[in-house]
C-alpha cells in the first residue's frame, strides 16, 4: 500500500501516552518528588497485508518501561479486516485502538513499578 506517516510522529505519540499515564499514577499515589520513567519503543508497526479478497489493517505497539531499574513490557494490538482499499479513517481507527490499549497497559505497568516496596 505504501508508507504510513503518523502525525504527530511515533516518538511524540508514545511520549504523550507515557507522560500522561505517569502523571496520573504519581498523582494518585501522592508521589510529589520528581521521578524518571524511561521508555523504549521496541515496535510500532502499522501494516496492511492483503490477499486477493481482503486487506487486514494491523497495529502493533510494544514498549519497555523502566523505573528504578525495573522493566515492564507494554503491548497494544488492534486489527480490522476490510474488503475494499484500506481508508485513512480505518487505519486511524485501528492505530487509535492500539494506542488506547498501550495507554491502559502503561498505566497498569506504572502502577506496579511505583508500588511501595514490601
Amino acid at each position: 500500500m505504501g508508507r504510513i506517516a503518523l502525525t504527530p510522529p511515533t516518538p511524540d505519540l508514545v511520549k504523550a501516552i507515557v507522560q500522561a499515564q505517569a502523571d496520573e499514577v504519581l498523582t494518585r499515589r501522592g508521589i510529589t518528588a520528581p521521578q524518571t520513567v524511561l521508555c523504549g519503543i521496541r515496535r510500532f508497526d502499522i501494516t496492511t497485508p492483503a490477499t486477493v479478497f481482503y486487506w487486514d489493517v494491523n497495529a502493533k505497539i510494544e514498549l519497555v518501561l523502566r523505573v528504578r531499574g525495573e522493566d515492564r513490557t507494554v503491548l497494544g494490538l488492534a486489527s480490522e479486516r476490510t474488503f475494499v482499499w484500506p481508508s485513512e479513517g480505518l487505519i486511524a481507527r485501528v492505530t487509535t485502538e492500539a494506542l488506547r490499549q498501550a495507554a491502559a497497559e502503561t498505566e497498569r505497568a506504572l502502577n506496579e513499578l511505583f508500588a511501595p516496596a514490601h
